[in-house]
């Protein structure tokens, strides 16, 4: 990314200038793509891996059926709950999720799919 940050140095000492270029890498946490669930008492999870500048809370955004969903950011664990809308995300029928994560360097994840069904 291009990601540059402008600073005045007010103390001596020793710096170091880091560069990150990988994109972060999103998973599903608990659940293979595919799944079928028999009710909605399930709970998504999603979890962000980044080597180099980490992602901000609010540096993912999930869709769910094309429609954009909260998230909300357990920092313990490092999960992040998708949540609403629930009409939504538990309705009945199969669903899409879509997923896509950016870094604090500007480093945008590949998009993530994962498909599941709620009878």
């Amino acid at each position: 990314g291009n990601f540059y940050k402008r600073e005045r140095l007010r103390t001596a000492g020793t710096y170091a200038i880091l560069e990150d270029n990988e994109k972060p890498i999103i998973e599903m946490y608990r659940y293979k793509s595919g799944i079928n669930f028999k009710k909605n008492w399930f709970k998504l999870y999603l979890k962000v891996k980044d080597k180099g500048s980490g992602v901000r809370h609010m540096g993912l955004k999930v869709w769910v059926d094309g429609k954009e969903t909260w998230v909300d950011y357990d920092p313990e664990g490092g999960l992040r709950e998708v949540f609403r809308p629930r009409s939504l995300i538990y309705g009945k029928g199969n669903h899409v999720l879509t997923a896509v994560a950016i870094d604090r360097a500007g480093n945008k994840s590949d998009p993530f799919t994962f498909h599941y069904t709620v009878e």
